[in-house]
């Protein structure tokens, strides 16, 4: 390790950036992993800032690294597996540029994730950069997925009148991801309505029905059901 690492310190950062993106080029062809095609994009997209370089070739590096590390923490978030999550989306999400759809709806991810890792103020930060970003480029969807998820990060952190509030976003959000075709955030919208049926008001019959129809758009998305399964029994 020593030797690769004096080895590596030794060749030019600009000759680094190039094996780095050839490498990446490389990998990409023999279907290797986001994460791993990622790493080398940003690598090579990291020594080009340091030496100072501001061209297209640079964006489209941050651009193609945020992409695959993205890829790579929504896998991660699929699977459960929160620190890596919260480590890809979060350089995903510093790659790449401010006005970028995927980064909005990375940002919401991000923020639920870091809530899911016990801090919910950095989530609810989060999920207000999402929001305003979306608010900023037009992007309804990405706001109402915003909305629906600070909603529900308050609902556990300042919980009066929330649920009231998080019920009314999100029966404005619904339709919007159902012409939308959005499984993933009607699933999530689903689940919080149920759970506010069930806990709140102890509606049990309405909160099986919202399950029910959050697992199904979760199975489509091809997200675990977990979420809706647990409310499902419980109702």
């Amino acid at each position: 390790v020593l030797i690769r690492d004096v080895a590596y310190a030794g060749i030019p950062k600009e000759a680094r950036a190039e094996l780095h993106e050839r490498h990446a080029d490389w990998l990409d062809e023999h279907a290797a992993d986001d994460a791993l095609v990622g790493y080398h994009l940003e690598q090579a997209h990291g020594l080009r800032i340091e030496l100072g370089e501001k061209s297209g070739r640079t964006r489209r590096l941050a651009v193609g690294a945020g992409q695959r590390l993205g890829a790579a923490g929504m896998r991660a978030w699929k699977q459960g597996d929160v620190p890596a999550t919260l480590n890809l989306l979060g350089r995903s999400t510093s790659l790449l540029p401010g006005d970028d759809a995927l980064r909005r709806e990375l940002l919401v991810e991000l923020g639920v994730a870091r809530w899911a890792d016990g801090d919910a103020g950095a989530g609810a930060a989060l999920l207000e950069r999402a929001i305003a970003a979306a608010v900023a480029a037009h992007d309804r969807r990405i706001e109402l997925r915003g909305r629906v998820q600070r909603a529900a990060v308050q609902l556990f952190t300042e919980p009066e009148g929330v649920a009231e509030r998080l019920e009314e976003v999100a029966r404005e959000a619904i339709p919007v991801f159902e012409e939308l075709g959005d499984d993933r955030a009607l699933a999530s919208a689903l689940t919080l309505t149920a759970f506010v049926e069930a806990a709140f008001r102890c509606h049990y019959a309405a909160s099986e029905e919202e399950a029910r129809r959050a697992l199904e758009h979760y199975q489509k998305a091809g997200w675990p059901i977990a979420p809706a399964g647990r409310l499902l029994a419980a109702a």
